[in-house]
Protein backbone atom coordinates (compact mmCIF):
# COMPACT_ATOMS: atom_id res chain seq x y z
CA UNK A 1 0.00 0.00 0.00
CA UNK A 2 1.65 3.62 -0.79
CA UNK A 3 -0.03 7.17 -0.64
CA UNK A 4 -0.33 9.05 -3.36
CA UNK A 5 -0.84 13.65 -3.16
CA UNK A 6 -2.57 15.16 -5.45
CA UNK A 7 -3.37 18.86 -6.24
CA UNK A 8 -6.94 18.87 -7.40
CA UNK A 9 -8.82 21.70 -8.46
CA UNK A 10 -12.93 22.27 -8.84
CA UNK A 11 -15.09 24.83 -9.90
CA UNK A 12 -15.97 27.65 -7.93
CA UNK A 13 -19.51 27.58 -8.91
CA UNK A 14 -20.60 23.67 -9.25
CA UNK A 15 -18.08 22.44 -6.88
CA UNK A 16 -17.45 19.54 -9.57
CA UNK A 17 -14.15 18.13 -10.34
CA UNK A 18 -12.36 19.52 -13.02
CA UNK A 19 -9.02 18.29 -12.58
CA UNK A 20 -6.06 16.82 -11.01
CA UNK A 21 -2.22 16.22 -10.89
CA UNK A 22 -0.05 13.76 -9.30
CA UNK A 23 1.79 15.29 -6.44
CA UNK A 24 3.80 12.41 -4.99
CA UNK A 25 7.48 13.58 -6.25
CA UNK A 26 7.15 16.59 -3.64
CA UNK A 27 8.68 15.55 -0.97
CA UNK A 28 6.77 15.61 2.42
CA UNK A 29 9.36 18.05 3.65
CA UNK A 30 8.86 20.55 1.28
CA UNK A 31 4.94 19.96 1.37
CA UNK A 32 5.20 20.57 5.70
CA UNK A 33 6.87 23.75 4.56
CA UNK A 34 4.16 24.85 2.34
CA UNK A 35 1.42 23.93 4.13
CA UNK A 36 2.61 23.85 7.58
CA UNK A 37 0.22 20.89 8.93
CA UNK A 38 -1.15 21.27 12.43
CA UNK A 39 0.93 18.71 14.95
CA UNK A 40 -2.11 15.68 14.77
CA UNK A 41 -1.42 15.51 10.93
CA UNK A 42 2.49 15.92 10.53
CA UNK A 43 1.98 13.32 6.92
CA UNK A 44 -0.51 16.06 5.59
CA UNK A 45 -3.62 13.22 5.35
CA UNK A 46 -5.86 15.48 5.11
CA UNK A 47 -7.03 17.42 2.34
CA UNK A 48 -5.12 21.60 2.59
CA UNK A 49 -6.78 24.22 0.01
CA UNK A 50 -4.03 25.83 -1.84
CA UNK A 51 -4.06 29.90 -1.68
CA UNK A 52 -2.21 32.22 -4.15
CA UNK A 53 0.81 32.26 -1.61
CA UNK A 54 1.23 28.29 -1.68
CA UNK A 55 0.38 28.02 -5.36
CA UNK A 56 3.72 29.40 -5.98
CA UNK A 57 5.82 27.09 -4.34
CA UNK A 58 3.79 24.87 -5.92
CA UNK A 59 4.22 25.53 -9.74
CA UNK A 60 8.35 25.60 -7.99
CA UNK A 61 7.63 21.66 -8.44
CA UNK A 62 4.95 21.29 -10.42
CA UNK A 63 2.97 23.12 -14.16
CA UNK A 64 -0.22 24.10 -12.47
CA UNK A 65 -1.96 26.16 -14.38
CA UNK A 66 -3.48 28.20 -11.62
CA UNK A 67 -6.96 30.22 -12.58
CA UNK A 68 -7.80 31.69 -9.15
CA UNK A 69 -11.10 33.26 -10.67
CA UNK A 70 -12.69 29.93 -11.61
CA UNK A 71 -11.81 27.16 -9.42
CA UNK A 72 -11.02 26.06 -5.99
CA UNK A 73 -7.46 24.28 -5.03
CA UNK A 74 -6.59 21.33 -2.51
CA UNK A 75 -3.82 19.02 -1.59
CA UNK A 76 -5.74 15.85 -1.37
CA UNK A 77 -3.89 12.31 0.52
CA UNK A 78 -5.75 8.80 -0.91
CA UNK A 79 -4.24 5.35 -0.44
CA UNK A 80 -3.52 3.11 -3.11
CA UNK A 81 -3.89 -1.07 -3.01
Amino acid sequence: MSIRRVVTWYDKDTNRLVGEMDATHIDIAVLRQIFNPPPPDPFLYRSYEIDVAQSYLIEEWMPVAFDFEAHIYQLDCFRDG
